[in-house]
């Protein structure tokens, strides 16, 4: 038969092997294993759960997709309503989002801190015109 070399791992499979042939072995009894299987089965059903945090996130997905059409919306309907609002024949959302800013400054007297988040959304503005844009008919896009 010859040498063969052992791996690591056998080695210690073996020494595992000749540790615990001394260590009397548990005995599981019909008894033990139907009490066994009826406390698993009892345990709650974890899927619930996730279904509902799964349910939770495509709520949240759906509104903001909501949020970013009705965004694109008012945008174009501002640039229908004033040249002001435009460029080219798109609507401009650096103009939107300085009209925003100035009402809520001005008009409607907004302090300071409840100003956080209103000045920089531009970038957000632009991108619901640039997703959203396809669901405008062409006649809506000749008018702009």
């Amino acid at each position: 038969m010859g040498w063969r070399p052992i791996t690591l791992q056998q080695k210690k499979i073996n020494l595992a092997k000749e540790r615990d042939k001394d260590v009397p072995q548990p005995k599981l009894s019909l008894e033990t294993l139907t009490k066994a299987i009826d406390l698993i089965a009892s345990m709650p059903n974890e899927i619930p759960q996730k279904e509902a945090l799964t349910k939770t996130i495509n709520e949240e997905v759906s509104s903001r997709s909501q949020d970013k059409k009705l965004i694109a919306m008012l945008a174009i309907l501002l640039a229908q309503k004033s040249n002001v609002f435009q460029v080219g024949n798109r609507p401009n959302a650096t103009q939107i989002n300085e009209a925003i800013v100035n009402l809520a400054q001005q008009e409607l007297q907004v302090i300071d801190d409840d100003m956080f988040g209103l000045k920089g959304n531009t970038a957000k503005i632009s991108n619901a015109i640039k997703e959203y844009s396809h669901i405008i008919k062409n006649k809506l896009k000749d008018e702009l």
